[in-house]
């Protein structure tokens, strides 16, 4: 991409894409792509594939799109979508925004303050060091808190459509609200 603030498109196949500085946009296209957003507050969508996104430094947007992604926000407070497909996002450094989409997600807050959002699918969420507000989402999900004073929301339904299970590990003195409005579990 180079130094200025670039828009790059991937095409059909399997690409490599590296924006450069500057705030740049870059669409993958079709095919499983390898994405860098590179310095700058960049935006970048995967589209159709299994593609696999470094946002880099700056607050970037990050799109997975259809596919099992992996999404890297990198440094910066990052908004990171997964999309449909089976995706594992990591909110780097930053107060990130995740959310998972449909499919049965990994989901990393990391350092910072995230807030990390599941989605559809039987999700797995680790919020990381920093404090974190975690939401299940529909499905079956495994929240894990982290270090940091955490809250923690289930799906909201009743018990028969979704049970998740809760893991609230912490360094003393920390503190972990939950607001489960169907069963949950804590390990």
């Amino acid at each position: 991409g180079g130094k200025g603030d670039d828009t790059l498109y991937g095409g059909k196949g399997n690409d490599t894409v590296y924006g450069g500085k500057g705030d740049d946009t870059i669409h993958g296209g079709k095919g499983d792509d390898t994405l860098y957003g590179g310095k700058g507050n960049d935006t970048v969508y995967g589209g159709k594939g299994d593609d696999t996104i470094h946002g880099g430094k700056g607050d970037d947007s990050l799109y997975g799109g259809k596919g099992n992604d992996t999404i890297h926000g990198g440094k910066g407070d990052d908004s990171l979508y997964g999309g449909k497909g089976n995706d594992t996002i990591h909110g780097g450094k930053g107060d990130d925004t995740i959310h998972g989409g449909k499919g049965d997600d990994t989901l990393y807050g990391g350092k910072g303050n995230d807030t990390i959002h599941g989605g559809k699918g039987d999700d797995t969420i680790h919020g990381g060091k920093g404090d974190d507000t975690l939401y299940g989402g529909k499905g079956d999900d495994t929240i894990h808190g982290g270090a940091g004073n955490d809250v923690i929301y289930g799906d909201g339904a009743p018990a028969h459509h979704g049970q998740e299970s809760f893991a609230a590990h912490h360094e003393a003195p920390a503190h972990v609200d939950a607001h489960v409005p169907d069963m949950g579990l804590f390990h």
